[in-house]
């Protein structure tokens, strides 16, 4: 159990504006509805203190159901004890663009964790309530991406109300200290490496997704250098494609050994 508490004059993880002033309100940018409704903040225990994070709703193949599988990056958390403290928020974000916040949901149920690895820094867990109705299983895939192609972020930095960005591509990273890059080719990649336009991440956003132009999930926030000071500084993200072939293919695509679109 997690008692939470702070002066109601500093910035903390429960308070809209915690972000840097560069991050953009999603409620201003029409159009990305479904993928905000699959993004949610998390709150979660590990070594007596609470933390945050951002996971997406992941949809699988099998069009008979839909199970609550939840995807986000393994430095997050990544053992059974932690995964039960999960919380997740919902639509948490502005009511109006540049406004304050407006309704959101909260599971406190946990989730079971079913794989975590450091290699693409991947966690990947069902959680033990359904999510609210309006929450958006998010669609995936594991080809290989174009370089310099666009990419949509969706994220809680700071855990603030919900921000996009927008970046491009830029290359293949080999990478464990989330600040570098060690540039490699797509078959020995475990990374991407990103540079946003408009928007950067911070602490929060790490396990949130991008997106490729058909709002299709390539990637999750491993680290990196952006920052409102540092807008052009590079982020780094574990590659979907790595993962789904390594582990995550079990729970997506049952029964199938090929790939969703």
């Amino acid at each position: 159990v997690s008692h939470l508490f702070q002066s109601p004059l500093s910035d903390n993880f429960f308070q809209s504006k915690a972000a840097g002033a560069c991050n953009l309100d999603i409620t201003c940018y029409p159009g990305l509805n479904a993928l905000s409704n699959a993004t949610a903040r998390m709150v979660y225990t590990k070594s007596g203190s609470s933390y945050l994070c951002t996971g997406t709703l992941m949809n699988d193949k099998d069009a008979t159901s839909w199970v609550p599988y939840f995807l986000s990056a393994n430095h997050c958390f990544s053992t059974h004890s932690e995964a039960s403290t999960l919380q997740t928020y919902w639509f948490y974000r502005s009511a109006s663009c540049g406004g304050a916040a407006g309704p959101y949901q909260t599971l406190a149920g946990g989730a079971t964790l079913l794989y975590a690895t450091e290699s693409t820094d991947t966690l990947f867990v069902r959680l033990l309530e359904n999510p609210p109705a309006g929450a958006y299983f998010a669609g995936w895939t594991a080809g290989l991406p174009t370089m310099d192609m666009g990419i949509t972020g969706v994220h809680h930095p700071a855990g603030d109300l919900q921000k996009v960005s927008y970046g491009n591509l830029k290359g293949y990273c080999l990478d464990r200290d989330g600040t570098s890059c060690s540039t490699t080719d797509a078959t020995n990649a475990l990374f991407y490496k990103l540079l946003w336009t408009n928007g950067v991440t911070e602490g929060g956003s790490s396990g949130s997704g991008i997106f490729n132009s058909d709002a299709r999930l390539i990637g999750t926030l491993f680290g990196g250098k952006s920052s409102c000071d540092n807008p052009a500084s590079p982020d780094f993200y574990g590659r979907f494609d790595t993962a789904y072939y390594a582990g995550l293919q079990k729970w997506l695509s049952p029964g199938s050994n090929d790939f969703a679109d």
